[in-house]
């Protein structure tokens, strides 16, 4: 008869160390108490111990897998459901099944992960809000096994798991990626609105520009579908699809991909306004702005230009798209999100994150960065040392499922103090001197909720 063995805290205890310290050979009872070990961090979603008992990873795999256990990307809504399905998680053991490798260098052993079938219990039109979610989720008796061979290797004294392993439990963890459908009506989101703001624009109105945006900001992920209309000099120039989205902020777009009248690269001059509405038509946004453009930018060249915020020395490194500072906003403790700059490139003393954003038409290279901090309300840019930088990166391009690449030139620092901040964006460290793009912004005192 198989015997199947469910972990205990205190099992989980001595397996820790017998499986750490313990002489490896071909003893059957380590490769239980390391699989112990580690079926106890999966049901737990804990990513960090389950880095710890693997082989060495790639590090940004490794750091992949911390974020998506610990759903950091996740609304609140939707984090809420998802850990009431993690909750549901258990295992048991096949301790008949353990087999060794060639010189008892590696092994494996049976594991069944069970939990709860939780698109059955979520198969309902009306649940539409996370509390009737969850609660669906408790009174679902039906389960799902999932069979995951688990394959160690000996490394010294320890037994780890193998990287195979790690990628075969991608069903085990599928319910992290389970889209929801959270309903409200457009009336109930109206309350949800926090502020608008013109993405990349200059006190709300565009010159030079190859599209423009208005961005729709929520108190949290309201769960409706939206849609909007752009009027160009009174006249509509365009309807978008209904469409969902999966954060607290609705982007509202256009320019040439929206079949936009274009002068030269960038969007035609003339008085703009978007509307955004509910898919039941309530009007959730209305604002208009002006677009200008210089006749001396209109010849094909696409490469923005410098602005009072950043200068652009040496565009040729990538194909630039936009660039300007970003506002990730603050999640509050009550769950809700705003904006915490004042203007472009003004920072709010309750930021959390320093953000540089551009925005590429195609793959760029690798890229460094080196933000400079000067402290003081009436800081002194020009005394930056360039050798000494607060915090520096090199990082790749992002891109994003649709079809969007950017460079996120985040800091976050761990307390954001009043002062000025320089950026210098290069092809290396040692070419700070000779850099592609600079920047500048500011921190102040104010708290965002001034300019609310």
């Amino acid at each position: 008869m198989i015997n199947m063995k469910k972990v205990t805290a205190a099992a989980l205890s001595v397996a820790l160390v017998f499986s750490m310290t313990a002489c490896m050979g071909g003893n059957k009872d380590e490769i239980i108490d390391a699989a112990d070990t580690f079926a106890k961090a999966v049901t737990a979603l804990d990513g960090k111990k389950i880095i710890k008992l693997t082989e060495e990873l790639d590090g940004d795999k490794a750091d992949s897998i911390k974020d998506k256990l610990a759903m950091t990307n996740l609304e609140s809504d939707e984090k809420e459901v998802k850990q009431a399905i993690a909750a549901t998680l258990t295992y048991a053991l096949d301790e008949e099944s353990v087999e060794f490798g060639d010189k008892n260098e590696s092994a494996t052993i049976d594991a069944t992960f069970t939990l709860v079938d939780y698109a059955k219990a979520l198969d309902d039109d009306d649940l539409s809000d996370a509390d009737s979610m969850v609660e669906a989720i408790n009174d679902q008796s039906k389960t799902k096994d999932y069979e995951v061979k688990l394959e160690f290797v000996k490394d010294e004294d320890s037994w780890l798991v193998s990287e195979d392993t790690i990628d075969d439990l991608g069903d085990v963890y599928a319910f992290l990626g389970y889209e929801l459908s959270f309903g409200a009506s457009g009336g109930d989101v109206v309350s949800m609105i926090d502020h608008t703001s013109w993405w990349m624009s200059s006190n709300d109105n565009y010159e030079n520009a190859t599209y423009i945006e208005l961005d729709l900001w929520f108190t949290s992920n309201p769960g409706v579908n939206v849609y909007y209309k752009v009027t160009k000099d009174g006249t509509e120039v365009y309807t978008s699809d209904v469409e969902s989205f999966s954060s607290s902020y609705y982007e509202a777009k256009y320019g040439e991909e929206q079949n936009a009248q274009m002068s030269g690269s960038y969007i035609a001059a003339g008085n703009y306004s978007i509307q955004i509405f509910a898919e039941d038509g309530t009007l959730l946004a209305d604002e208009s702005t002006v677009v200008t453009v210089s006749s001396s930018s209109t010849s094909a060249s696409s490469t923005p230009s410098s602005s009072s915020t950043y200068t652009i020395v040496d565009g040729n490194f990538a194909n630039i798209k936009e660039l300007g500072w970003w506002d990730y906003g603050v999640e509050e403790d009550d769950g809700t999100e705003h904006g915490t700059m004042a203007a472009d490139a003004v920072y709010c003393i309750d930021s959390e994150t320093i953000a540089f954003s551009i925005e590429l038409n195609e793959e760029g290279p690798d890229i460094y960065y080196a933000y400079y901090f000067i402290p003081g309300e009436n800081a002194d840019a020009s005394s930056v040392d360039y050798a000494n930088p607060t915090f520096a990166d090199t990082i790749s391009v992002t891109a994003y499922r649709n079809g969007t690449m950017f460079y996120n030139i985040d800091y976050t620092p761990d307390t954001m103090e009043v002062g000025t901040y320089v950026l210098v964006i290069a092809s290396s460290a040692d070419q700070v001197t000779n850099p592609y793009i600079t920047a500048a912004c500011t921190v102040i005192p104010q708290d965002s909720s001034d300019f609310m």
